[in-house]
């Protein structure tokens, strides 16, 4: 009697997203765009989203970092920024999970500032 073997090969690991996942994601509103030159905007990034389907990665929202396009920086989830001259600035959100290496996302936005005469 000959018997047959099947041999299974099982991977063991970490489970990898897709490359367009993320277990974060940046969003944000600022108000008022279009503002005013010399007069406080108000970003908030509480519409940033966590999620859960990344294995291994935690998914709660550790840290908001903000540039605001004129060389200005802040951290926060509500910050406020007052731009010195009109234009339009690249302001950009940045959320990182606990692990950072783990899950980071960025949003930018153009911010339409009007010069005061």
């Amino acid at each position: 009697m000959m018997r047959k073997f099947v041999t299974a090969a099982v991977l063991v690991g970490a489970l990898a997203a897709p490359a367009s996942a993320a277990a974060v994601a940046a969003n944000f509103v600022a108000a008022p765009n279009p503002g005013l030159a010399g007069h406080p905007i108000y970003f908030n990034g509480s519409l940033s989203t966590p999620f859960t389907f990344q294995i291994g990665c935690p998914s709660n929202i550790a840290s908001y970092s903000w540039s605001f396009g004129d060389g200005a920086t802040a951290s926060g989830q509500s910050v406020q920024h007052t731009y010195a001259g009109g234009g339009s600035y690249a302001a950009s959100l940045t959320v990182a999970s606990d692990a950072e290496w783990c899950a980071t996302s960025t949003k930018t936005q153009t911010i339409t500032v009007l010069q005061v005469p």
